[in-house]
């Protein structure tokens, strides 16, 4: 199979170049069934015998018929969708005339049906009457094959057309040059019976676009690469078909006028051939050369954006070590202040109470609950900040036995409640077992929190798949939530409900968002105001879908 990439390699192509070579192939397809019907309407108006030239510019007219069979086949194969049937009935018939043409010449036998459509009198042109010469019944098989194999998309089909394309158009060429330089050989092989210029044209024109059809795979993928490879190749060849044939018009038709003879025409061919090429070379190099430097730009450009992206690597490295330094800072200096408001201020009740005024106490009361609540808040930021900065491990983790862990600690820290927990029993995961713990910690006491109204309560821990990655739920019956609001669960210090009404800091849900995205999971929520909430997170496996580094 002839091919100019090897079958081992992926050349990537060119979206605008592939719809671009579609286009043209579409086009090849109109106008070789454009010159089939010219072919058709100039045999009924019996203009076979103008213009007489070795065998006749007239194709046959099964010949043309062929061509728009082809034609309009090729048209309807470059096409998405629904056009394989049709394309293939029409590549069907013209690839059985084709082969039932050959028969004829092969064993002799006269099928009778080479003059059906027009009687073919222009005997002094062949010896078979209204017959398509061997040479151009092969084509049409092998075209007809090609388009049959084009629609279907497999590779080993695609690369089997192209080839079936390039043989016919191989045909179609040598016939060309037989034209172009007078040598009947090349296009009359079977009794003076050859094939017409009309017809040597339209071949290769056709198997040029069975090649533009599917230009992604194949011998045509280098044609439609973006890379330098596809810009030489699209530079040199077209002047290879097409430049030396039309150097040597003008020379061969000096030596039919006896104005020139052979040598020095093939001369003038030489060196106008030479020039071109030279002119292509440098064209291509200068081309060549603008996208090589194009490539060493934007590879500065990357050099750049990596020592940007370093600089800014090094200063958040300096932003969380302040930040660490801030964290330590809370954790210990804002601590004892704290501890010492607190602290006098239940000593002032202990101990003035009896001169103290009813207001009075509730005042102290207030400031001792405000600082008990930002040492919580302190407490939770600190928690907050050592779920992103501590190392992770991973390891089998029993999810149905944490659950029913805390589940207990929860049940014995308020045994006037009636809860009831729903546990599903293998639950199993991969991940950080300490981290994991503190997810469940924050799901299970938000929906034991927000059950706090009910007289009696339900709770459900379950597994299921999302997107084939295994997930966990915490489902409960509580106040719920609007979903709405369901983007500010998980910000830090975002709460729903007043404080009054439920306690907390706001800080749960947020180190549960980034402990599941640090295993490389999400979690989201679904609920409805009095109707209960469900916390979904997924959990991948090791390796699949991880998060960061640990």
């Amino acid at each position: 199979m002839l091919s100019l990439a090897s079958p081992t390699v992926v050349i990537p192509s060119a979206p605008a170049l592939v719809a671009r070579y579609r286009a043209a192939s579409a086009a090849i397809g109109v106008l070789v069934s454009a010159l089939g019907a010219a072919m058709l309407a100039g045999w009924t108006f019996g203009l076979q015998h103008l213009l007489h030239h070795g065998i006749g510019p007239l194709m046959k007219p099964n010949a043309a018929v062929c061509f728009i069979l082809t034609g309009l086949s090729l048209v309807l194969a470059c096409r998405e969708g629904g056009a394989r049937a049709p394309s293939a009935a029409l590549a069907a018939a013209a690839a059985l005339i084709g082969l039932a043409t050959m028969a004829e010449w092969g064993t002799g036998i006269d099928l009778r049906f080479d003059e059906l459509l027009f009687r073919d009198d222009t005997l002094a042109y062949t010896s078979v009457p209204g017959r398509i010469a061997p040479n151009t019944a092969l084509a049409f098989a092998l075209l007809g094959v090609a388009l049959l194999l084009l629609p279907s998309g497999e590779r080993l089909r695609l690369r089997i057309a192209q080839a079936l394309a390039i043989a016919a158009m191989a045909i179609g060429a040598v016939a060309c040059a037989g034209h172009l330089y007078g040598v009947s050989p090349l296009f009359a092989v079977a009794r003076r019976t050859g094939m017409a210029l009309p017809a040597a044209v339209g071949l290769v024109l056709l198997g040029a676009g069975v090649l533009l059809a599917r230009p992604e795979t194949g011998t045509s993928a280098l044609l439609a690469s973006g890379g330098a490879g596809g810009t030489l190749a699209r530079w040199l060849l077209p002047v290879a078909a097409v430049v030396p044939a039309l150097l040597a018009l003008p020379g061969q038709a000096g030596v039919r006028a006896g104005i020139l003879d052979q040598a020095y025409a093939s001369a003038l061919v030489t060196v106008g051939l030479t020039g071109v090429l030279a002119w292509v070379v440098l064209a291509s190099a200068r081309s060549l050369d603008a996208r090589d430097e194009a490539r060493r730009e934007r590879e500065r450009q990357v050099e750049r954006l990596n020592a940007e992206l370093q600089r800014r690597a090094i200063e958040l490295s300096a932003v969380n070590k302040e930040l660490e330094a801030f964290c330590y800072s809370v954790s210990h200096d804002l601590r004892a202040p704290l501890r010492s408001i607190d602290g006098f201020g239940q000593a002032l009740v202990e101990d003035c109470e009896a001169v103290l005024p009813p207001v009075g106490v509730s005042h102290v009361g207030r400031i001792r609950a405000a600082s008990q609540r930002m040492g919580h808040l302190i407490d939770d930021l600190l928690q907050l900040s050592r779920v992103t900065r501590v190392a992770m491990r991973r390891e089998p983790v029993d999810v149905s036995t944490l659950a029913r862990e805390i589940a207990a600690e929860l049940s014995r820290g308020t045994p006037a409640r009636k809860v009831t927990f729903e546990i599903e029993a293998g639950l199993a995961a991969q991940g950080d077992p300490g981290l994991l713990r503190l997810v469940l910690e924050n799901l299970l006491g938000n929906a034991f929190k927000f059950t706090s109204k009910r007289a009696s309560a339900r709770i459900v821990v379950g597994g299921t798949t999302r997107d084939g990655l295994p997930a966990f739920f915490v489902r409960d019956d509580g106040a719920g939530f609007d979903m709405a609001y369901a983007g500010k669960l998980f910000g830090a210090f975002q709460r729903l409900h007043g404080a009054a009404e439920f306690g907390g800091t706001g800080i749960g849900l947020a180190s549960a968002q980034r402990i599941v995205r640090r295993h490389g999971g999400e979690i989201w929520a679904e609920g409805a105001v009095e109707q209960g909430a469900t916390f979904t997170f997924t959990l991948p496996a090791r390796g699949q879908g991880e998060g960061e580094a640990t």
